[in-house]
């Protein structure tokens, strides 16, 4: 049978009610599963930006390193590489339980509460994420978890932790002795604020799921109607085997009395 646009239409609005009410079906699913059932994503960000003193020094090889500013946009992925690290994300987890061994301190009733805020390095891992603003000497940190005061508890240990990180990694012992040592560091543009809502978006996974059903119910509808051979009509015999239609008996209900 050769399918035409007006041949699909028919079938979909055939079978429009059976695609409505699976759409709308798979729509409700989407919504209760994305509301009740997915766990809400909170991040919160902080702006680096690298600094270095390179270009003061007679390196070996100054006229690549022309100033601070060109040292520092080439640099940036090698820092961002740093943090990267199981290394770090141990450090970052210290200065987290710290930070919380802190709190408990000050507010005891919720210790328990805040006992299971600890974070470990691979946690913490899993948590971050970097993304270098592109051509330029910054870098963002993006932390995501599932609450809005843990994403700020975590940027702020990232905040306290990645300049002496990268610090402790760019300066030899040599260059500690030496009277005028080159030092990489970051400093933060951007502070650390409460974690904004990032997901998921209830409305657009609701959309999905509709249209995931339609999709669905149509194909089902348009399949089985390809695959149905039975002649139900005059028109079913001229359009499926090309057979004149000569004439046709009418079926008559009997008589009520």
């Amino acid at each position: 049978m050769e399918l035409t646009l007006e041949k699909i239409l028919k079938i979909l609005w055939k079978n429009i009610i059976f695609i409505a009410v699976v759409s709308v079906l798979f729509a409700c699913a989407f919504f209760c599963f994305t509301k009740y059932t997915m766990p809400k994503k909170y991040v919160s960000t902080i702006g680096f930006t690298v600094v270095s003193s390179a270009s003061d020094v007679n390196l070996s090889n100054p006229t690549f390193l022309t100033s601070n500013l060109a040292y520092a946009r080439n640099i940036v992925k090698t820092r961002v590489r740093m943090l990267g690290t199981l290394d770090y994300y141990t450090k970052v987890s210290e200065q987290v339980n710290s930070d919380i061994d802190a709190l408990i301190a000050e507010y005891p009733e919720h210790a328990a509460e805040l006992e299971k805020s600890k974070k470990t390095a691979v946690q913490i891992g899993k948590s971050l994420s970097f993304s270098i603003i592109e051509e330029t000497e910054l870098f963002t940190v993006r932390v995501s978890t599932n609450s809005m005061s843990e994403s700020k508890l975590i940027a702020e240990a990232v905040e306290k932790t990645a300049n002496k990180h990268l610090t402790q990694l760019s300066v030899s012992a040599d260059m500690l002795e030496s009277e005028q040592p080159v030092a990489d560091s970051v400093k933060c543009f951007e502070k650390p604020l409460m974690g904004k809502f990032a997901g998921p978006s209830i409305s657009k996974n609701t959309v999905v799921g509709f249209i995931f059903g339609f999709i669905l119910s149509f194909g089902i509808v348009f399949v089985l109607s390809i695959l149905d051979v039975r002649i139900k009509s005059a028109y079913d015999l001229s359009e499926k085997y090309d057979i004149p239609v000569l004439g046709s008996v009418i079926s008559f209900e009997p008589a009520k009395r």
